[in-house]
């Protein structure tokens, strides 16, 4: 991940990739707080989806034990663990 990659354009990055590939460009009421699996966002298939794009686009490997409802909750707390390991890693 690039060191001048703020947190709110990890967001924004992100949200647009929810929007566009898992609600097909529909966002109505979708923002960076919303629940994800409370809306049925994140099922098996798209964890795996969006686990390859944040590897591909932020270069951060999620590891499998943050893979879970606290750190995906919604967009803002993805984009805050991404952040955070691309930081210990660096």
């Amino acid at each position: 991940m690039s060191k001048d990659l703020s947190q709110e354009k990890v967001v924004e990055g992100l949200t647009g990739f929810v929007r566009e590939r898992f609600l097909s460009g529909d966002g109505t009421g979708f923002d960076e707080h919303t629940p994800l699996l409370a809306w049925g966002i994140l099922t098996s298939l798209n964890s795996a989806i969006l686990l390859n794009h944040i590897a591909r686009e932020y270069g951060v490997a999620v590891p499998m034990e943050r893979v879970d409802e606290v750190s995906f909750r919604d967009v803002r707390s993805i984009a805050a663990m991404i952040c955070e390991s691309a930081e210990t890693t660096a």
